[in-house]
């Protein structure tokens, strides 16, 4: 942190701080997880930007449920502050600005080990669980396709003033307005999506509207939620269910959206008011009294309750087939399709 504080007249006082705060978590380690699953010559796993390992479970021995081992965490503050103080007659007049930029970069998961795919064995084809994984047999299988990690940027703007006026020796009244405009986080890769409650019977889809927002909406959800033609990335011409609506998936600039994707409120004014009364005239006895608003918005969890929503890819399979027989073994990892 830096401060800067500097008297410009007898009467006027000047502070200035400029703060920097980052940490970085995030952890990883020697082994080479990617080499080691490509040499499984897994078939039918989406690809691993991260460091991992697949997960094995079992019915009723200790599996390997490692997942993901490469650490994305970054929090991240820089902040601007000014404030001026103004001595005059009777007043303490204070005024000032405080701006912030934050960032909140962190892993994203949807099930399992996610890329590096989930296998459970049962015993379900030999009455076995180990020999099904000699065989590699597992009973279903999973993973879910993560692309980008979280990568939440904001601003946020603050301004103030307020007097503290001695009407007397025994009347002090302190008032105030300040204004805060902190706008919802936006994800630098557009990994991002919302749900617009206002349109008729189907709603509608929300996504930044950045080429990279585009590129991440997942085919299969936009499958899942009967997507109208010309989304992005949807397979075939669409819709796919014939006689139901379709929902449409509009950009944050289509649906008149900050990127965000939440709208947000800049003109927000609250007032603060304060009274000190001595009843005696002396500092024995003091009688306060004090209002004020404040705005506490939970940024954060409103922007990961938004990550990973039309991006998501999550798959299961089902081992059994006709007969009781399995759909496929190792290399093989599911049956096809979404």
């Amino acid at each position: 942190m830096v401060s800067h504080n500097y008297i410009i007249t007898p009467h006027i006082l000047n502070e200035f701080r400029l703060g920097y705060t980052e940490d970085r978590p995030g952890s990883n380690f020697a082994f080479d997880g990617k080499a080691f699953e490509k040499s499984l010559g897994f078939v039918g796993l989406p690809p691993t930007p991260y460091n991992g390992l697949p997960q094995v479970t079992f019915s009723n021995l200790t599996g390997l449920s490692v997942g993901r081992v490469q650490g994305a965490d970054i929090y991240r503050t820089a902040q601007f502050n000014n404030n001026t103080t103004w001595n005059f007659g009777k007043h303490t007049v204070k005024f000032g600005f405080d701006v912030r930029f934050l960032r909140t970069r962190t892993a994203l998961g949807f099930i399992g080990a996610d890329n590096y795919g989930n296998f459970n064995f049962t015993g379900a084809f030999t009455q076995n669980e180990f020999a099904d994984f000699l065989l590699g047999l597992p009973s279903d299988t999973s993973y879910g396709a993560v692309q980008q990690d979280n990568d939440g940027r904001s601003r946020q703007y603050h301004a103030y003033v307020q007097d503290n006026f001695r009407l007397s020796q025994k009347l002090t009244v302190e008032y105030g307005v300040r204004w805060d405009w902190q706008p919802p986080f936006e994800d630098k890769a557009g990994n991002i999506g919302n749900f617009l409650r206002t349109i008729p019977r189907t709603g509608a889809v929300l996504y930044p509207s950045s080429p990279e927002g585009a590129k991440l909406l997942a085919p299969e959800f936009e499958i899942a939620v009967n997507a109208c033609p010309g989304t992005p990335n949807l397979p075939g011409p669409g819709p796919g269910l014939p006689g139901v609506p379709c929902t449409p998936f509009l950009t944050a600039k289509q649906a008149h959206f900050p990127e965000g994707l939440r709208h947000d409120y800049k003109y927000n004014f609250v007032p603060r008011l304060g009274i000190a009364y001595r009843p005696f005239g002396n500092g024995d006895t003091v009688i306060r009294a004090g209002f004020g608003m404040f705005t506490s918005p939970v940024l954060g969890a409103v922007f990961y309750s938004l990550t990973g929503t039309s991006g998501t890819d999550v798959r299961t399979f089902n081992n059994f087939g006709t007969g009781g027989q399995p759909n496929f073994a190792w290399p093989n990892t599911q049956t096809g399709g979404s």
